[in-house]
């Protein structure tokens, strides 16, 4: 642009000294001079002008490429928010299940606790949550003699009251365990599965005479080998001879996780 500017103005001069070399009077010529210094300040200002219009649009283009910058980060951005967004509605909907299936496991227990309050509070049973599961507990010393697997008369009523109760819980299945203390004679075999086998075997069939569904009941024996208590005193060996009847949990009462663990 500056070119052109100057171009112009040697054009002009050149026309100037031409003019004054043809005998022009000199206030034309003055006039002349004055109309070419005129248009060359013009021309200098809209050099100055194309030149700032120039500044403005490069200014405009690096603005341009800017925001190309700030869009693409921003939808980058907007991608990861969108991907935390999901796996948090997915999180929460997780969460609102185990709520639901604690909610359940909650009720159940509250429930089956009303259920047994008067046999709770004769010391005839008692109820626990024991690994997620709710669990009936009878100690042997109601139920037995000492080292019997046969049921005592006051063993026999305590279970025929249990039974009663058990019929009156829907879409549940029940397994009957026997437990023992660390207590036996030394030897090859140990009497103490035998025994924890037999003992729940001996409330198993008792239950199916009063009634439960057969479908809803088996059987475990743990021996020694699932103690509520040490075996370090009388009084907690005597706490760890017992029958258990486990309610187990139905699907809907497991967490996700143990479902995922499950279906996998």
């Amino acid at each position: 642009m500056k070119q052109v500017a100057w171009s112009v103005m040697i054009c002009m001069t050149g026309v100037l000294l031409v003019v004054s070399g043809c005998g022009i009077p000199k206030e034309e010529f003055q006039a002349e001079q004055q109309r070419v210094a005129a248009l060359a300040t013009q021309v200098k200002m809209k050099n100055n002008e194309l030149e700032e219009k120039e500044a403005a649009y490069q200014k405009c283009l690096q603005e341009k490429d800017s925001a190309i910058g700030k869009l693409k980060a921003l939808g980058e951005e907007t991608s990861t928010l969108s991907a935390e967004l999901t796996e948090k509605q997915k999180q929460i909907a997780e969460l609102e299940i185990i709520k639901r299936s604690a909610e359940k496991r909650q009720k159940a227990l509250d429930d089956l606790l009303g259920k047994f309050k008067a046999l709770i509070a004769s010391g005839k049973l008692s109820i626990n949550v024991i690994d997620g599961r709710m669990v009936i507990q009878l100690p042997s010393g109601v139920l037995f003699k000492a080292g019997r697997a046969k049921l005592s008369k006051k063993g026999k009523e305590a279970v025929a009251e249990v039974a009663e109760v058990l019929k009156t819980i829907d879409n549940r299945k029940f397994q009957v365990a026997g437990h023992t203390d660390n207590q036996r004679k030394k030897g090859r075999k140990n009497p103490n599965w035998s025994l924890s086998y037999k003992r729940a075997l001996a409330v198993f069939q008792l239950l199916l005479r009063k009634d439960v569904q057969e479908e809803n009941l088996s059987i475990a024996a743990y021996a020694e080998y699932s103690p509520v208590a040490p075996n370090d005193t009388p009084e907690n060996r005597e706490k760890n001879r017992r029958i258990e009847i486990v309610l187990l949990p139905n699907s809907d009462e497991l967490p996700m996780a143990s479902l995922k663990k499950l279906k996998n």
